[in-house]
């Protein structure tokens, strides 16, 4: 093979590569062409730049080789710093961008309680932080879990499981074989023989079948799901049952619970209340969130890649269209009166994430290789810079 032929077949085996990659989505959302390099910034609700783009990834983002992806969009603020990325070290900013804790860690997880969890490498031991990046508690957990009410789970082994005060001692005994964190004043726990819901003090308050799933409290509620997660029950906190239904869901949100059957879904308010049934044929993104819920009913092929996407658009509670499906899926809840979404359109080209209101009206226009809700007033969004 002489030297122009090798040369053709590395190009053609390069781009059948990126392609493959793109097409069944190991590359993430990203689109062909490969546009130029992007970092993370922020922006108000305007859409105006507070914060210059110039993190290698924020909270939700996974660092990968030296690359990152988004694989969990979220609203990076919380209690008025954010976890940003430069290169593969973590730290923290301010709504001004400035770096109030400096980027040291190899995990930092957002701010609740007054406290963050970290790790000096990526993967433990675990520890946490305050606002000032001063060590609280030791790195010493190989699990560790946000702090809510007071208290996080935490194990030292991933084999005994309990909750930690802000001493860092155990103030719920490390007894048990699985747990989950505090909300509304509850978590589920589980045992070698039992499941069971406690309080802060680690009293049992609520029993749970041991062969059922049990859901985190939201709105004073939490569902319970059978073994095939095709039924189930809510219980309040006292753990009297409100009301049952058929499908799978995870949590009463905005009011109401959404439940995704085998043939159809079902749309509950918090008392149990049928209010809508949805036709087979859509498919359902996310729980509601501030009064509205993505949803999509058809499956397009998308014109340069050949992947298969859902073209997405939102419901109200009456399982109605409150914005037609206009944008590939799955498209974020709503937070702060806006949701990122990018723009479905036939014309090949990079996919480009905006903002839309509750009428379905582009409020900043799509300009985003990647986007992620508002909180406190601002969303990070990924921008081109300059090499």
């Amino acid at each position: 093979m002489n030297s122009f032929a090798r040369a053709l077949f590395f190009v053609i085996l390069v781009g059948a590569v990126l392609y493959g990659a793109n097409k069944y989505g190991l590359l993430g959302d990203i689109g062909i062409p490969l546009g130029p390099p992007q970092k993370w910034g922020f922006i108000d609700r305007t859409g105006k730049v507070v914060i210059e783009p110039r993190f290698d990834a924020v909270a939700g983002c996974t660092i990968l080789g030296g690359g990152t992806m988004g694989l969990r969009p979220t609203q990076c603020f919380q209690e008025g710093l954010s976890a940003v990325a430069i290169g593969r070290k973590w730290g923290f900013i301010d709504h001004t961008g400035k770096l109030v804790v400096p980027a040291r860690y190899g995990f930092a997880g957002n701010f609740s309680d007054s406290l963050a969890v970290y790790s000096m490498a990526d993967n433990g031991p675990f520890g946490y932080i305050d606002k000032t990046g001063r060590e609280v508690i030791p790195a010493k957990f190989l699990m560790a879990r946000d702090f809510h009410d007071g208290l996080a789970p935490a194990s030292m082994d991933r084999v005994h499981f309990g909750y930690l005060d802000k001493s860092g001692a155990f103030a719920i005994p490390a007894q048990f074989i699985s747990v989950d964190m505090f909300s509304d004043g509850l978590a589920w726990v589980r045992t070698a023989t039992s499941s069971y819901y406690i309080d802060t003090a680690g009293k049992k308050v609520i029993e749970v079948p041991t062969s059922h799933i049990a859901c985190p409290f939201s709105e004073g509620l939490a569902c319970i799901l059978a073994p095939q997660a095709d039924e189930g029950y809510v219980v309040d906190k006292k753990g009297s049952v409100v009301f049952r239904f058929t499908g799978r869901c995870d949590a009463v949100k905005d009011g109401k619970l959404l439940c995704f059957g085998k043939n159809e879904g079902t749309i509950y308010d918090a008392t149990g209340k049928k209010l809508a049934t949805l036709a087979p044929e859509f498919r359902i993104q996310n729980q509601f969130s501030e009064g509205l819920c993505s949803a999509a009913v058809d499956e397009v092929t998308e014109p340069m890649t050949g992947s298969m996407w859902i073209k997405a658009g939102y419901i109200n509670p009456s399982g109605q269209w409150a914005i037609r499906p206009a944008f590939y899926g799955p498209a974020q809840d709503f937070h702060e009166g806006l949701a990122a979404v990018t723009e479905w359109k036939e014309a090949s080209g990079r996919r480009q994430y905006g903002f839309i209101d509750k009428t379905g009206r582009f409020a900043i226009a799509p300009r985003y290789g990647d986007a992620f809700p508002f909180s406190e007033g601002l969303a990070a969004v990924q921008m081109p810079v300059s090499k």
